[in-house]
């Protein structure tokens, strides 16, 4: 019996560094699996951000700008905010009401996307008017 009981501790020690080892390659792998998506999304954002400072037509720039929002939604809270208002700045330049609309239904659509249905249905029936 004694050496059970001395024999317990050793095992608790091995099942704890084991759970660890465990963790330590959960996490490893999640980073591996989770991270390279992020990585690509990063690429695209960066690769769209070179286009739009060297896109001439004003309604390719605002259509980057309304592309960048939606992808820098989930990443950012400001970024969006601003590509959103760039692209309603250029598209009432050129007034381009279907690009005005177009800004209305991103920003209804992101209050929506952040639970807030309420706000959202103003800029949802403005898209829709225009």
């Amino acid at each position: 019996m004694s050496t059970f009981m001395e024999a317990l501790p050793e095992a608790s020690h091995y099942c704890a560094n084991s759970m660890h080892s465990k963790l330590k390659i959960f996490f490893f792998l999640a980073l591996i699996i989770y991270g390279k998506p992020l990585h690509a999304q990063q690429a695209i954002i960066d690769s769209l951000e070179n286009e739009l400072r060297i896109a001439q037509n004003d309604t390719t720039r605002i259509n980057l700008h309304y592309y960048l929002a939606d992808l820098l939604f989930g990443y950012d809270s400001i970024r969006p905010r601003d590509h959103l208002k760039e692209g309603l700045a250029l598209a009432k330049k050129i007034n381009d009401n279907y690009q005005i609309a177009v800004y209305y239904y991103w920003r209804g659509s992101f209050l929506a996307r952040s639970s807030h249905f309420s706000e959202s249905l103003p800029f949802m029936d403005t898209a829709i008017l225009i």
